[in-house]
């Protein structure tokens, strides 16, 4: 009589090991990919950046400078004066330098879908443009976007990366930075000039007397406003309020408060910080075309006079990755 070997399963037990030793090891791979695709996403992010930077720079080779942060058909005072503003013009803004920039961004087509003759939108509610350049407004850009910002689902028009206005100036009773144009009802708000891109600016290579390697010309920003009830919401093609003395530039931060430490996006934070949703800092791209990661926990007065094309004082040494 022929038998045969008895074939034996797994047990119970088996196969709860089994199960609890794959838990394990995808609970020690799933880091090392999202590391993965961070570094990849933060890749892509520094590509942004990169290309932002040659096409400044082309337009300077084009024009002679860089362009204005925005336009405006009111015209400023000297930072002396407080608030910076004059009271003559129609409070009427214009292209902010995300849109002058587009011809050199090989978006031609985009650019031209603008009317630079007309006013700009700010945003939906206190700050429409015309119809064109409404419509235009609301069309979405990568290359303004970076790839690890999840608010860009939200808000497909989002811009990511501000231009650098300024560092503000040192105040000795407080120990910090703060604007150099600055409104008496909310001192969290307003502008500088003493940067790179600046409400009618025109700087030049050479205004840059600290050394482009060292002077921040566009940063990340995780402080746009965006996904408000009321639909004040933000865009990269967005103008600025010049309706009150201070202003709010939409497209423009200074290095005020440090990297990454202001809480979520508000029409006060969004103007005076810079930060990301990569780990541990942000990444800006200096006059020079260069870009650098820079931590959130580096000297925040070394972090505001990098945002000064011309304070004269010593940028070495600083935390950069």
């Amino acid at each position: 009589m022929l038998s045969f070997p008895r074939r034996r399963g797994f047990t119970l037990v088996e196969l709860l090991v089994v199960i609890a030793i794959i838990g394990v090891l995808v609970a020690l791979l799933l880091p090392a990919v999202q590391q993965a695709r961070e570094a990849a996403r933060r890749m892509s992010c520094t590509n942004n950046l990169k290309n932002l930077g040659l096409g400044l720079h082309n337009y300077h080779d084009t024009f002679g400078s860089f362009p204005a942060g925005y336009i405006s058909d009111r015209s400023t005072q000297p930072a002396s004066s407080g608030n910076c503003w004059s009271n003559s013009g129609s409070n009427n803004a214009f292209a902010p330098w995300t849109v002058m920039l587009l011809p050199f961004l090989e978006q031609n087509a985009l650019h031209d879908k603008f009317n630079f003759s007309q006013k700009f939108t700010m945003n939906p509610v206190d700050g429409i443009g015309s119809a064109t350049n409404q419509a235009a407004w609301t069309i979405p850009l990568k290359i303004y976007q970076c790839p690890s910002d999840p608010r860009v689902s939200i808000q497909p028009n989002l811009l990511c990366y501000m231009g650098v206005m300024g560092g503000g100036v040192w105040n000795s009773s407080s120990a910090t930075y703060r604007f150099q144009c600055t409104a008496s009802s909310d001192p969290n708000r307003g502008n500088d000039t003493n940067g790179m891109l600046y409400f009618h600016s025109a700087v030049q290579f050479r205004d840059a007397t600290d050394g482009t390697t060292n002077v921040f010309m566009v940063g990340e920003s995780r402080y746009q406003t965006h996904n408000r009830t009321d639909g004040k919401n933000f865009g990269w093609a967005s103008s600025a309020n010049v309706n009150n003395a201070w202003s709010m530039p939409a497209t423009l931060a200074s290095a005020i408060a440090p990297i990454n430490s202001l809480p979520d996006a508000t029409h006060s934070t969004q103007s005076r910080c810079f930060g990301s949703y990569h780990p541990g800092g942000c990444e800006m791209l200096m006059s020079d075309a260069s870009v650098q990661f820079f931590a959130e926990t580096m000297d925040t007065q070394m972090y505001s006079q990098l945002a000064i094309r011309n304070d004269g004082l010593p940028v070495s040494g600083f935390s950069r990755n």
